[in-house]
């Protein structure tokens, strides 16, 4: 890994970030099962964007993406991808602390949320989740 220097924007978009960026996703966007070479997408809170980093030119481009309205102030939750998709597990809303066992879908080749028909077997928050090697679990 190498420091980037001499980058012409290099301030990410914010809308509520009182305290930065945490509990947040931040994958690679894959298509068609390949990830797209220094494309990036990060959900936080209330604010999804999909970066785009232009090597030759030093730039940061960025678009903003859908958020999944039920977790717009929901937080700690935790994330995997898997292919073209990004799930979402449980979170905290950061108003009333109540917690979800709810699991959210984002399909990054069409840019939407779906809630997924299984839910986990408790409500969690402030977790993470990993995926096995085979991804299977």
């Amino acid at each position: 890994m190498k420091s980037l220097t001499g980058i012409k924007n290099n301030i990410i978009p914010r809308e509520k970030y009182l305290f930065g960026i945490s509990y947040h996703c931040f994958v690679p966007l894959t298509i068609n099962n390949k990830k797209l070479i220094n494309h990036f997408i990060l959900f936080c809170r209330d604010t999804g964007l999909l970066i785009k980093y232009d090597e030759q030119n030093k730039t940061f481009h960025y678009q903003t993406l859908p958020i999944c309205p039920a977790l717009n102030n929901f937080n700690r939750y935790s994330f995997v991808y898997l292919y073209d998709y990004i799930f979402l597990f449980g979170g905290c809303n950061v108003n009333t602390n109540q917690r979800t066992k709810i699991v959210y879908k984002y399909s990054m080749k069409e840019k939407t949320w779906n809630e997924c028909k299984f839910t986990l077997s408790m409500e969690t928050y402030g977790s993470f989740a990993i995926l096995s090697d085979d991804d299977t679990n």
